[in-house]
């Protein structure tokens, strides 16, 4: 996974090359752009290669893309040209369903939500979401209602609003308000938080240090929920999966407490702290991904004061388990059993029935053989899944000899006790 950055100091757009074993070459894509602000990577033009998009914020703020030649040679397209609007942020989505890429922006001086039809020949004609979102920040795209078309959100941070602009299907938008009083707020993001078949919404807000997520009843009423009420300086949040065990965990950067976080869902929307980094001087951002392709999700971030890019990498799923295991062998009519690991686990008895182990890990394979005497054995395994907080798996394997009237099966079944 290579990686993007806009860098406000140094007016330069750059990417960041992986070689494949995380070591990263940095290349200018523009190296005379004032003040950027944000980036995105997308395939605009719909060639099979990774475009990049960025704003800028000076007296000459653009909505620029740069086409990829196949090569990452890129060449810069304006979209628009402003004056003192402080372009924020941008975002690229088919807004319309017509199978090409559009654009969206928010003008944090201008007080625009924008977005920009693509012809499917990259001609980007303007449209005008709101233009009273008083000191717009960020802009965010999904389907909020389930209506099959493209909604937009956004976070404003004068008149500290979080809304959601509803598409009609012919790209009129009508806008909802989700919270009026989200003090400074900086960033706005949605997904399915609760895994109830809905959209959710979270925010940032940096006066209030508040990150918060907003769950939707599913006809879009939206109740407010603060996951951390203390994030000094709440700038940037995100949500995904962390930790594999199949709900959305969150993601919050805070400036004043140089601060990059993860928030554990516990599967019920109760969430635990994680501290990533308390070093990142001036955090600005954060975002998730595989970076070094092992199957976990990487935390990335980008902090202003100390000039850092940053990823971290994850070891979530090689963690220990949090408590003991019970193993139990179910099936059969062993005389004895006999239990191993490929690891560092420790049981109580490995000769028992239902052993207890300690100090497992992630991935750690199980392995129990038993014998019913008469020269019957029968073996089978079971690899361990440690998702934050529960190990629950089972196999079942059977053998068809029959000795002295016993079956040699066995069927194993693994819980959590400590």
């Amino acid at each position: 996974m290579d990686l993007l950055s806009a860098s406000d100091v140094d007016d330069e757009i750059k990417w960041y090359e992986n070689d494949g074993s995380q070591n990263f070459t940095e290349i200018i894509i523009n190296s005379s752009i004032s003040n950027p602000s944000d980036v995105f990577a997308i395939d605009i033009d719909g060639d099979g290669d990774t475009d990049v998009l960025s704003t800028n914020r000076s007296s000459t703020e653009r909505i620029i893309w740069y086409e990829n030649d196949g090569s990452e040679n890129f060449t810069a397209n304006t979209i628009e040209s402003f004056g003192n609007v402080d372009a924020r942020a941008v975002y690229a989505i088919d807004v319309d369903g017509d199978g090409d890429i559009d654009v969206l922006t928010a003008l944090e001086r201008g007080d625009d939500i924008l977005w920009y039809e693509n012809d499917g020949s990259e001609n980007f004609t303007r449209h005008d979401i709101d233009n009273a979102a008083n000191g717009a920040y960020s802009v965010f795209a999904i389907d909020v209602d389930s209506d099959g078309d493209i909604d937009v959100l956004s976070a404003s941070r004068i008149d500290d609003n979080i809304n959601w602009y509803e598409n009609d299907g012919n790209e009129n938008f009508t806008e909802h308000q989700i919270n009026g009083s989200a003090n400074n707020a900086r960033s706005v993001y949605a997904i399915d938080v609760d895994n109830d078949g809905d959209i959710d919404v979270l925010s940032a807000a940096f006066d209030d240090d508040d990150v918060t997520w907003y769950e939707n009843d599913g006809s879009e009423n939206f109740t407010e929920i603060t996951i951390n009420g203390s994030a000094n300086g709440a700038i940037s949040v995100f949500a995904i999966d962390m930790d594999n065990d199949g709900d959305i965990d969150v993601l919050n950067a805070a400036f004043n407490d140089d601060e990059v976080t993860w928030y554990e869902n516990d599967g019920s929307e109760n969430f635990t702290e994680m501290t990533i980094s308390s070093n990142a001087n001036g955090a600005t951002r954060v975002f998730a991904i595989d970076m070094d392709n092992d199957g976990d999700i990487d935390p990335i971030s980008s902090s202003y004061n100390d000039d850092k890019i940053a990823w971290y990498e994850s070891d979530l799923l090689a963690q220990a388990c949090p408590g003991d295991i019970l193993f139990t062998e179910t099936g059969g009519d062993a005389a004895t059993w006999l239990w191993s690991s490929d690891g560092s686990a420790t049981f109580d008895d490995n000769t028992i029935k239902s052993p207890v182990v300690s100090g497992a890990v992630n991935g750690e394979i199980f392995t129990v053989l038993i014998d019913v005497g008469g020269g019957c054995t029968n073996s089978t395994s079971v690899q361990i899944d440690i998702s934050s907080s529960i190990v629950d798996d089972s196999y079942t394997v059977s053998d068809p000899d029959i000795c002295f009237g016993a079956i040699a099966s066995i069927d194993i079944s693994g819980s959590e006790v400590g």
